[in-house]
C-alpha cells in the first residue's frame, strides 16, 4: 500500500467519507430551515418492519369519534345542544366544554398546558438528541407517540372545546348570550369567559400550525414498511387536517344555516372521498380503504341526520331523526364496501403493467401525464409475486424515462432512490441518486430537504459492508455516541490498572483499595468490550472500530494475536473500499457512455457530480464573501461586546475547535445552541404579551365595575337626599291644608311667604290629626261590626291631585276635589 494512503488514513477520513459531508454541506439549507428541521427531527421516524399497533389503535378512535362528531346537532330553535347529542358526544370529548358551562374555559387551559407539554418534551429532545438517542431512544418513540396520539385521538375534542369558548347567538331581545352558559352575554362582565375567548382563538391558532406543521413534514415514505398510511408525500394528510378543521367550525357556526352546513359537511367529505379514489394518495391499497371508510361513514350519517333533523322539525317528533340515523349507518356501511371495490378498481388500472405501450409514440396509454401519476404506476411492486426482474426493469426504466423528461424536478430523483435501495438493493447507484438531490438547481420541496436533512442527522443502513455503509455509519450519531463510550470506558480502564500497578509496587501499598480498582477495571474492560462487540456486529466492516478494538485488545487484555488479526482485517477492508469507489466511478462512466450511445445527455451522472461540486464550492465562496461584507458593515455591538469578541461567539453558538471558529467564518452556529437562544428570547416576550393582554382585560372589567359602583353610590345619595328632604317639606305642606281647610289659594295667593312651622308644632298638629283619625275609624267599626267585612266592599275614594295649576283652579272656586266613584 502506498504512503499516501497510509498517510490519508492516519490523519483524515476516508474519501468516500470526506465526499459524503461535502454532498451534506452543500444541501444545506437556510438556518431558519435548519432550526425548524432541528426542532423536528425526534419526531422523524420511518419504520420497516415494525407492526403498527398503535396506529390501528388510533385509527379505530378516530372512525368512532368521526361518527359521534357526525351526530353533533344543536336545536336552532333553542339555539342549544339537543339531549341525545351532547351525552354521545360527551362520551368522546367532545361537549365537555357545554356540559362544564362557565368554567369551560378550564378544560380549553388545560389542553393548551398539554400542547405546551408536549411541544416542551419535542425540545427537549432536540436539546439532548444525541444523548436520548444514544442511551434512552425510548424517550423517541414516546414523544413520537404523544404527538400522533395529540393530533389523531385528541385534534377533534380540542377545536371543538375551543370554539365553544367564543360560541354564542342571539337570542329574541338581540343579545349576544354565550352557548355554553345562556346566563353569559358574550363579553360583556364575566373574566373567566372573556379570557378563556382570547385562550380559544390563540389555542384555534396555534394547535392548527402546529399541525399542519408536524402534518407536512411526518410521514412515512417507505414504500415496503409494514405500517399503514405510508405516502409519497404529505399533501394529503395536510389537506385532511385542515378540512377536519373546517368541518368543526362549519358545524358550530352555521347552525342558523341547516343547508349550507349540510353542503359544508357531506360535501367535504364526498369531495375526500373522491381523490381518494382518483389519486390514490397512500401506497397500500388497505390505507386508502381505511381512510375512505371514515370520510364515507361520516358523510352518509350525516346526510342522513341533516334530513332527519327537517323533518323533525317540521313534524315536531324526534321518531324520525333516529329512523334516518339507522339508515346512515346503514347506507355507510354499504357505501364503504362499494368505495373499497372501486378503489381497487382503480388501483390496477393505474399499474404500469396493466397500461398498453404505443410503439408508435413510444409511451404509455393512458399517457403518464405528470410527477404524481409515475409513483400510483408503479404499485404493482407492493405485491411480492409481481416482483419479477422484467416488471422491475420496466419500472427501472419508466423512472430513467422521467427524470429526463422532469430534470429539473427532485421528486423523480427521490423516489428513484427509494426504488432502487428497497426494490433493487443497489446501493451504490441508490448513492449516487442521491447526490444528485443535492443539486441546487433542483426544484426540491421544503419536506423533502427536511427528509436529506434527517438522513444525514440518523443513521442509514449501518449494519450494511463495504465503504458506503462505513461511511454511513461514521455520519451517524448512534454510532458516534458509542464509540464515545466505549473509548470513555476504555480510558476509564486503564487509569485504574495504572493505578492498581502504582498502588502495588509502593513500599507500603494500601490492600484496601485494591479489591476496588480491581473491580473498576474489570467493570469498565466489560462495558467497552461489550459496546465493542455491539459495534462490530452492527458494522463488521468498519476500519475505526476494527482498529480501536484491536488497541483494547492489545492493552488491556494482551491478546496480542488476536489485535493483530483485527489490524489486518482492517486493511483488507481499506483496500475494498478503495476498489469500491473505483467500481462506482466506471459504472458512472458506463451510464454516461450508454447515455451517449442512446443519444441522450441526461445520464451524464459523472458530469452531473462535477457540476454540482463545482456550484456547491462557487456558492460556499459567494456565501463567505456576502456575509464578510455584512460582518464589517454591522460591526456593532451585542449586551455591550464588539461583534467579534470570542464570548459573545461562544455565546452566538460558534464551535470551538472548528475550521470554520479557526478561520473567522461566523455562519457554522450550532442548531442547539440557536433554539435555545431563541426559546429564552421569544418565551419571556410571550409570556410578557399575554400577561399584558390578561392585565388590560382584567383591568378594564374591574374599572367598569368600580365605576358602575361610584355610579350607584352617587344615585342612592342623591335619592336619599331628596327623600330626606321631601319628608319635611310633605309636613309643611300638609299642615298648611289642614289650617286652611285645603283651600290653596290662601296658601299661596296671599302675597306672603309660606312660614316653617316649628318641628314640635308639627309633631303636635299631626299627633291631634291622627287622634281625631283614630277615633273616627274606631266608631265605624263600632256601628258597622255587624254588617261583615266592609273594607272588601267598593268605596269612594278621592283621586290625589298632583298638578298645581288644577289645585288651585278648583280651591280658588271654593270646589272640593273630585270624588271618583
Amino acid at each position: 500500500m502506498s504512503i499516501q494512503q497510509d498517510e490519508k488514513r492516519s490523519t483524515a477520513p476516508s474519501t468516500q467519507s470526506s465526499r459524503v459531508e461535502s454532498f451534506a454541506k452543500a444541501s444545506k439549507s437556510d438556518k431558519a430551515e435548519q432550526i425548524l428541521f432541528t426542532l423536528l427531527l425526534p419526531l422523524y421516524d420511518q419504520p420497516r418492519r415494525k407492526v403498527p399497533f398503535l396506529t390501528m389503535i388510533l385509527w379505530a378512535f378516530r372512525l368512532i369519534e368521526m361518527i359521534i362528531l357526525a351526530l353533533f346537532h344543536i336545536d336552532s330553535g333553542t339555539s342549544l345542544q339537543t339531549g341525545f347529542s351532547k351525552v354521545v358526544n360527551f362520551a368522546s370529548g367532545i361537549s365537555i366544554g357545554f356540559s362544564m358551562g362557565k368554567h369551560a374555559p378550564i378544560i380549553l387551559i388545560t389542553a393548551f398546558v398539554l400542547l405546551i407539554l408536549v411541544i416542551a418534551a419535542q425540545v427537549i429532545c432536540t436539546i439532548l438528541y444525541q444523548k436520548i438517542v444514544a442511551m434512552q431512544p425510548w424517550i423517541l418513540s414516546l414523544t413520537q407517540s404523544c404527538v400522533e396520539i395529540l393530533l389523531t385521538a385528541l385534534y377533534i375534542p380540542f377545536i371543538s372545546n375551543a370554539i365553544t369558548t367564543f360560541d354564542c347567538f342571539k337570542d329574541e331581545e338581540g343579545k349576544n348570550i354565550w352557548r355554553a352558559d345562556i346566563t353569559i352575554q358574550c363579553l360583556n362582565g364575566n373574566i373567566l369567559h372573556i379570557i378563556g375567548f382570547i385562550i380559544g382563538i390563540v389555542f384555534l391558532i396555534t394547535f392548527l400550525i402546529y399541525s399542519v406543521l408536524i402534518r407536512t413534514f411526518i410521514f412515512n415514505f417507505n414504500p415496503k414498511s409494514y405500517s399503514l398510511f405510508t405516502c409519497r408525500n404529505s399533501a394529503f394528510n395536510v389537506f385532511e387536517v385542515i378540512m377536519t378543521f373546517g368541518i368543526c367550525f362549519a358545524m358550530r357556526m352555521l347552525v342558523e344555516w341547516p343547508f349550507w352546513r349540510g353542503i359544508v359537511t357531506v360535501g367535504t367529505s364526498l369531495t375526500i372521498v373522491i381523490i381518494i379514489y382518483w389519486y390514490q394518495p397512500y401506497f397500500k391499497y388497505i390505507s386508502n380503504v381505511l381512510t375512505c371508510i371514515i370520510w364515507t361513514m361520516f358523510g352518509s350519517i350525516r346526510l342522513c341526520l341533516e334530513i332527519g333533523y327537517a323533518v323533525t322539525s317540521a313534524s315536531h317528533s324526534e321518531i324520525p331523526q333516529y329512523f334516518f340515523l339507522a339508515a346512515g349507518v346503514a347506507i355507510g356501511v354499504l357505501m364503504s364496501i362499494m368505495s373499497s371495490y372501486f378503489i381497487g378498481i382503480r388501483e390496477k388500472q393505474l399499474w404500469l403493467i396493466n397500461r398498453k405501450f404505443d410503439i408508435n409514440k413510444l409511451r404509455y396509454v393512458p399517457k403518464i401525464k405528470t410527477i404524481n401519476d409515475i409513483d400510483p404506476s408503479t404499485r404493482f411492486l407492493q405485491h411480492k409475486e409481481l416482483r419479477t426482474k422484467q416488471n422491475i426493469d420496466l419500472v427501472d426504466s419508466l423512472y430513467i424515462q422521467q427524470i429526463k423528461k422532469y430534470k429539473n424536478e427532485a421528486q423523480p430523483l427521490f423516489e428513484y432512490q427509494l426504488f432502487q435501495s428497497q426494490f433493487l438493493k443497489n446501493r451504490i447507484k441508490a448513492t449516487a441518486v442521491l447526490k444528485r438531490l443535492t443539486d441546487p438547481m433542483l426544484k426540491t420541496s421544503t419536506p423533502l430537504r427536511f427528509i436529506l436533512f434527517c438522513q444525514r442527522s440518523t443513521e442509514v443502513s449501518g449494519s450494511q459492508s463495504g465503504g458506503g455503509s462505513q461511511d454511513n455509519a461514521d455520519q451517524s450519531i448512534t454510532f458516534q455516541n458509542q464509540m464515545a463510550q466505549a473509548e470513555e470506558h476504555y480510558e476509564n480502564a486503564k487509569v485504574a490498572l495504572k493505578k492498581f500497578f502504582e498502588e502495588i509496587l509502593k513500599r507500603k501499598p494500601n490492600f484496601s483499595q485494591l479489591p476496588i480498582l480491581l473491580e473498576q477495571i474489570v467493570d469498565q474492560d466489560a462495558a467497552s468490550r461489550k459496546i465493542f462487540e455491539e459495534l462490530m456486529n452492527q458494522h463488521h466492516n468498519n476500519v475505526q472500530i476494527l482498529r480501536r478494538y484491536a488497541k483494547l485488545l492489545r492493552d488491556v487484555y494482551n491478546e496480542t494475536e488476536t489485535a493483530d488479526e483485527l489490524l489486518q482485517r482492517a486493511e483488507m477492508v481499506e483496500e475494498v473500499g478503495d476498489n469500491n469507489q473505483i467500481n462506482e466511478k466506471q459504472y458512472l462512466i458506463e451510464n454516461q457512455t450508454s447515455g451517449a450511445a442512446s443519444g441522450t445527455d441526461e445520464s451524464d451522472w459523472g458530469a452531473i457530480d462535477a457540476m454540482i461540486t463545482d456550484n456547491n464550492q462557487k456558492n460556499k465562496s459567494i456565501q463567505r464573501s456576502q456575509s464578510r461584507r455584512k460582518k464589517k458593515k454591522k460591526m456593532k455591538k451585542l449586551f455591550g461586546l464588539p461583534s467579534n469578541d470570542p464570548s459573545l461567539k461562544e455565546l452566538q453558538g460558534i464551535r470551538r475547535g472548528s475550521s470554520s471558529y479557526s478561520n473567522g467564518d461566523e455562519d457554522e452556529a450550532s442548531p442547539t445552541t440557536g433554539i435555545m437562544l431563541l426559546l429564552c428570547v421569544s418565551i419571556p416576550h410571550i409570556l410578557i404579551i399575554l400577561g399584558f393582554i390578561i392585565s388590560t382585560i382584567v383591568y378594564s372589567q374591574l374599572a367598569q365595575q368600580f365605576k358602575n359602583q361610584l355610579s350607584n353610590t352617587e344615585r342612592v345619595c342623591s335619592m336619599a337626599g331628596v327623600m330626606g328632604r321631601a319628608g319635611c317639606y310633605s309636613l309643611q305642606l300638609l299642615w298648611h291644608y289642614y289650617k286652611y281647610d285645603y283651600n290653596a289659594s290662601r296658601v299661596f295667593n296671599d302675597g306672603n311667604a309660606i312660614a316653617l312651622v316649628a318641628l314640635s308644632s308639627l309633631l303636635n298638629s299631626h299627633a291631634l290629626v291622627g287622634s281625631k283619625i283614630n277615633d273616627i275609624v274606631a266608631t265605624i267599626y263600632l256601628y258597622t261590626e255587624q254588617l261583615g267585612s266592609w273594607e272588601v266592599e267598593d268605596i269612594t275614594v278621592y283621586n290625589p291631585v298632583t298638578n298645581q295649576n288644577q289645585l288651585e283652579t278648583l280651591t280658588a272656586n271654593g270646589q272640593k276635589p273630585k270624588v271618583v266613584e
